[in-house]
């Protein structure tokens, strides 16, 4: 691991951990790169759940938990009382979750300014004339990306470039216009200064590829859409990437589609002969900087304890050892259309099969069978009697995993996408809508659904709203759903209209979290007031 540098000040971080100081590494490239293996290792910390060696910032739910459920494809699972607020919209400026991912995001961003910073100066001995401009490019990227989550969660927040060398407590929020206008400029110049090839990179490693993406994500957040558009365009177009359309991998020869393919481990990366992947954290069991047990639950979030029902027992089979706080609403099971793969028992699991021998009198039978198999309404019943525990539910195949020896291991240690070309193609026609072309904008979402072998969406039925259907159905459980409902101004009405859980709940100023009560307390030179419901 590189390494790891707090933030300065207590306004971005109120308990600082003590790191070696960076000042005697950061003057040559190898010092350069082992802190930029230290910057992907606390960028990964975004997925940290609970306690372990590795943690640097506990953060005690994985952002699924608090940024898809409470919206319209999720609800939320009673067992953990931690979790609910976030369905019934009661979490407030206290709350812990909330100010966990402020302190995640702006320990990021001081990493980020540092290593920025750091390369500016003249006693650096570079190895190649480009290397200055790569670190500087990377570092970009991740302050870019921390502000991403800042922008969305909590509007106007003060903007950092560089390394506070005093103690501050007089921090301004910044208009997010302006945060949006500096995090375009790190990404236009990442997308300059980082690698093309991803073939020539390790995996985990940011190209300027996956800039390109996230540029165009962020150009149609700050309404400059012809700009990501042709980001967008520039990605799809390249000629590194493309949707996989056949068998591949580890089980192409097992039971399954291209699309359960894309989801299995070791299938991630490139080396797994997968063209679509653009950026993948890397987090694989028993690997040099990978997961372990406690740092990364992901998987808990999406599959059931169905183990708490009595019949079953845990099984890599079922996905291993889940605890189902995340609960698909009716509406997104319904999205599909039959024939689609996505739908298939490969990707959403809704048989479920009692699977414990100690239990003879079920094992084997469909779960609710009584003698003949249940009709679809008796299925439906049983399913929805264990369903607000969490315990059974149909559910996303997509994190699944489990290890045969150990069937109880805690830990998520697979891979995981942060951007696949699909949700480009995505963005494309998200851009493309906006620029009133609706015609493009269904060719670029049919591609998409194409390889589903869904039906094509025609130009006169393309919308917003359907855009918004196509990525719940190609990326439930990959995107951040509220910050594509908050980008497309969705997130109140969508989630009224599917989500009853969270309908009588969700309020408009829900749009925004609340600043961290602790960081308006501690900057004490500057006083704020809380975003609008908050105060």
């Amino acid at each position: 691991m590189g390494i790891i540098i707090a933030s300065c000040s207590d306004f971005l971080e109120e308990n600082p951990q003590s790191y070696e100081d960076a000042n005697g590494t950061l003057t040559s490239t190898k010092g350069f790169q082992a802190f930029l293996n230290g910057l992907h290792s606390y960028q990964r910390q975004e997925f940290q759940t609970w306690g372990a060696s590795q943690v640097i910032v506990s953060q005690t739910a994985t952002p699924y938990e608090t940024l898809i459920g409470g919206t319209d494809i999720a609800a939320i699972a009673s067992r953990d009382n931690t979790l609910p607020i976030f369905e019934t919209y009661t979490f407030n400026a206290s709350t812990g979750l909330i100010s966990n991912r402020w302190r995640w995001a702006y320990g990021l961003i001081a990493n980020a300014n540092m290593m920025y910073d750091a390369a500016e100066k003249e006693s650096v001995t570079w190895s190649n004339a480009t290397d200055k401009d790569f670190f500087k490019a990377n570092a970009a990227f991740f302050r870019a990306y921390a502000y991403r989550y800042l922008v969305y969660l909590y509007g106007d927040v003060p903007l950092i470039l560089h390394i506070q060398e005093k103690y501050r407590t007089d921090f301004e929020r910044t208009p997010k216009a302006e945060v949006i206008t500096q995090m375009i400029e790190d990404l236009e110049f990442a997308s300059k200064h980082l690698p093309e090839d991803p073939s020539k990179v390790k995996d985990g490693q940011l190209t300027k590829w996956a800039a390109l993406h996230y540029l165009s994500e962020i150009s149609i957040l700050a309404g400059n859409y012809e700009r990501a558009k042709t980001a967008a365009a520039e990605v799809v177009n390249s000629g590194y990437y493309k949707l996989m359309k056949e068998r591949f991998g580890v089980s192409k020869d097992k039971t399954g589609d291209v699309f359960s393919d894309l989801f299995k481990d070791k299938n991630y990366n490139r080396g797994g002969d997968n063209l679509e992947s653009i950026w993948v954290i890397q987090a694989e069991y028993q690997t040099n900087g990978g997961g372990n047990r406690y740092l990364d639950w992901t998987r808990r979030a999406f599959v059931p304890g169905y183990f708490n029902v009595n019949g079953f027992k845990i099984s890599a089979e079922f996905g291993g050892r889940g605890l189902g706080q995340l609960i698909p609403t009716d509406w997104w099971l319904k999205l599909y259309e039959e024939d689609d793969i996505r739908n298939s028992e490969n990707n959403i699991r809704r048989t479920w099969i009692y699977n414990n021998p100690d239990v003879p009198e079920l094992f084997g039978k469909v779960y609710g069978q009584a003698g003949e198999k249940p009709t679809a309404e008796e299925m439906e019943k049983f399913l929805k009697s264990n369903r607000k525990a969490g315990n059974l539910f149909p559910s996303t195949t997509k994190f699944d995993f489990g290890i045969d020896t150990d069937p109880t291991y805690e830990g998520n240690d697979k891979d995981k996408y942060r951007i696949r070309l699909a949700e480009t193609y995505l963005l494309l026609a998200e851009a493309y809508i906006h620029l009133g072309d609706k015609q493009r904008a269904a060719e670029a979402v049919n591609v998409v659904r194409e390889r589903a072998k869904a039906t094509p969406v025609s130009a006169g039925e393309m919308s917003m709203d359907y855009l918004l259907d196509e990525r719940a159905r190609e990326l439930f459980g990959e995107e951040f759903r509220r910050f594509t409902l908050v980008r497309a101004g969705k997130l109140i009405e969508r989630t009224k209209k599917y989500n009853p859980e969270s309908a009588e709940h969700i309020k408009e100023h829900n749009i925004l979290w609340p600043i961290p009560q602790n960081v308006i307390d501690s900057n004490t030179g500057n006083k704020w007031s809380n975003n609008p419901g908050y105060e």
